[in-house]
C-alpha cells in the first residue's frame, strides 16, 4: 500500500483508530491511578579539601579533592555503605537492590556529589539518603585518615544540604501516562485499521468489483433514502445501459444478485421506470418463484403470473399487469417444483418471445448463490446485470455468483454497486444528447423508499 492509501484507510476506518485512542487513554489512566505513588528525596555532599601545610598548598589540596570525587561517587553505592543503610533502617530489601535505586551524580570541576532515591514512603526516602550520606562520610573519613591521628585528613565529606521529606509525589505523572497511552492507542488503532482493511473481504470499490467480475460497473447507486442523488444515479445507469454493446433494443436482461438482501428487487423496478421514462416499452418479470417480491413492492393484487403462463394455465396477455410506465409479470401462485419449471423448455421459449412485444425485458431472478434457478434463467437471456451491495457482499460471494453464470456460458454485461455512500454523479457517455436528457429529468422514477 502507498502512503496515500494508508491515509485513505485511516480516514475510512476512523472509528477503529478512535477506539484505539480511547483504549490507550483508559489504559494510561488506569496505570497512573493503580501504580503506587513514588517520592524522591536527595542530599548534597561537599568534598572538602584539607587545610594546607608546609608540604601541600591550598591549590594542591583542592586538586586532590577534585580527583577524589569520581571515587567517592562510586562508594555511595558500595556494598559496605548500602549494607549499613539497610541494617540501620531495617529496609525490606538487599544491599544490592538498594544500590540500584540510589542515583549518584556529580558535576565536572565541582566538588559536589548528589545522592537521591525514590521510594513509595516519603519519610523513608529522606531517611535513606541521609543515612547513605552519613555512612559514606564515615567511610571516606576512615579511608582518608592519615597515619598521625593528630593530622587533618587530606579530604573529607561534608553534608551541604540534608535531605527533606518530600510532600508531593515525583511519579507516576498522570499526564505522562495519558500521553503515552494516547500515543500507544493511536499506533494500535492505526495498525488495527490497516489489518481490518487487509482482511475485510467485502466489496468496497468499483476497482475490486470489476477485477472480480471481469465486467464494467455500470452504476453506483446511493441508498434508497438518498432521494434525488439516487434518482440522478439511476438516470446515469439507464443511459449507460442503453448504450451498452450487446444490449440493443429489443433485449432480455436478467437482473440478479449473489445474496437475497443485496438490493436487486428495488434496483430492477427503478431501472424499469427509468427506461420507460426514456420512451421504451418495458416488461418486468418476477422469476424468483420461491421468494417473490415484486407483487408486494408494487402493492399488486395476487393473480395469475409467470407460474401459470409456464404451466399453460393462463395466457400471457391476461397475466401481464400494466403498472405505471411499465408492465409487470408477477411470479404467480406458489409452485411445487419451481426449479423444474424454470429448467423446462417453456422458460426459454417464453423469454425468447417477450422481446418481440417489449423493447426491454427485465427478469428479476433469484439470488445466484441461493438457488440454481438463476443460472438456468441466465442461459435464456441476453446477459446478466449483477447487483452488488457495498460493504455487504463479500468478494468470494461475488466470485461464486460469477462462476454460477459462467457455468451456463452466459455473459455478465455489467454490475451495479448499490448503497454506496456519497456516490458521485457518473459521467454521461459521449453520445448522450440533450433531447434524451430532457424527458428523463422531468419524469419521476419509481419511489420504493417506503416499501424496501
Amino acid at each position: 500500500m502507498r502512503p496515500l492509501q494508508y491515509l485513505t484507510v485511516l480516514r475510512h476506518r476512523w472509528p477503529v483508530v478512535v477506539t484505539g485512542l480511547l483504549v490507550g487513554l483508559l489504559a494510561g489512566g488506569l496505570l497512573a491511578a493503580l501504580l503506587p505513588r513514588q517520592y524522591s528525596s536527595d542530599t548534597t555532599l561537599f568534598v572538602a579539601p584539607g587545610p594546607p601545610d608546609e608540604r601541600t598548598s591550598a591549590y594542591e589540596r583542592t586538586q586532590i579533592a577534585a580527583q577524589r570525587v569520581p571515587s567517592y561517587r562510586e562508594l555511595a553505592t558500595d556494598g559496605r555503605v548500602t549494607a549499613a543503610v539497610v541494617r540501620d533502617l531495617g529496609l525490606p530489601e538487599t544491599p544490592e537492590s538498594l544500590a540500584t535505586r540510589l542515583q549518584v551524580s556529580s558535576v565536572a570541576d565541582a566538588l559536589l556529589i548528589d545522592v537521591s532515591v525514590t521510594d513509595p514512603d516519603p519519610a523513608r526516602a529522606a531517611a535513606v539518603v541521609d543515612d547513605d550520606a552519613r555512612r559514606l562520610s564515615g567511610l571516606v573519613r576512615d579511608l582518608e585518615q592519615p597515619p598521625n591521628p593528630l593530622d587533618p585528613p587530606a579530604v573529607s565529606l561534608v553534608v551541604l544540604r540534608p535531605a527533606s521529606v518530600p510532600t508531593a509525589p515525583s511519579g507516576p505523572s498522570p499526564s505522562s501516562y495519558l500521553l503515552l497511552g494516547a500515543l500507544g492507542g493511536l499506533v494500535l488503532g492505526a495498525l488495527a485499521a490497516v489489518a481490518r482493511e487487509r482482511t475485510d473481504r467485502r466489496v468496497r470499490s468499483t476497482a475490486v468489483l470489476e477485477r472480480t467480475v471481469g465486467a464494467p460497473t455500470l452504476g453506483r447507486l446511493p441508498a434508497l433514502e438518498a432521494g434525488p442523488a439516487r434518482r440522478e444515479a439511476l438516470r446515469a445507469l439507464r443511459t449507460t445501459l442503453r448504450h451498452l454493446p450487446g444490449l440493443s433494443v429489443p433485449s432480455c436482461l436478467l437482473v440478479t444478485a449473489a445474496l437475497p438482501d443485496d438490493g436487486a428487487p428495488p434496483t430492477v423496478l427503478e431501472l424499469a421506470g427509468g427506461l420507460a421514462a426514456a420512451g421504451e416499452s418495458v416488461l418486468v418479470v418476477d422469476a424468483d418463484l420461491r421468494h417473490p417480491r415484486l407483487a408486494d413492492l408494487l402493492d399488486l393484487t395476487p393473480g395469475a403470473g409467470l407460474t401459470e403462463v409456464l404451466r399453460g394455465r393462463a395466457d400471457l396477455d391476461a397475466a401481464v399487469v400494466h403498472h405505471g410506465p411499465y408492465d409487470v409479470l408477477v411470479s404467480g401462485a406458489p409452485d411445487d417444483g419451481p426449479d423444474e419449471l424454470l429448467a423446462s423448455s417453456a422458460t426459454p421459449s417464453l423469454l425468447a418471445r417477450l422481446p418481440h412485444r417489449w423493447d426491454r425485458v427485465l427478469v428479476l431472478g433469484p439470488p445466484l448463490l441461493a438457488d440454481a434457478d438463476a443460472a438456468d434463467l441466465a442461459a435464456c437471456t441476453d446477459g446478466v446485470l449483477l447487483v452488488v451491495r457495498w460493504k455487504h457482499t463479500r468478494i468470494e460471494q461475488v466470485a461464486g455468483a460469477v462462476d454460477r453464470v459462467a457455468s451456463v456460458s452466459a455473459p455478465i454485461r455489467g454490475t451495479v454497486l448499490v448503497d454506496v455512500p456519497g456516490s458521485p454523479r457518473p459521467a454521461p457517455p459521449a453520445g448522450r444528447d440533450r433531447a434524451e436528457r430532457a424527458p428523463a429529468a422531468r419524469t419521476p422514477l419509481v419511489d420504493l423508499t417506503a416499501r424496501r
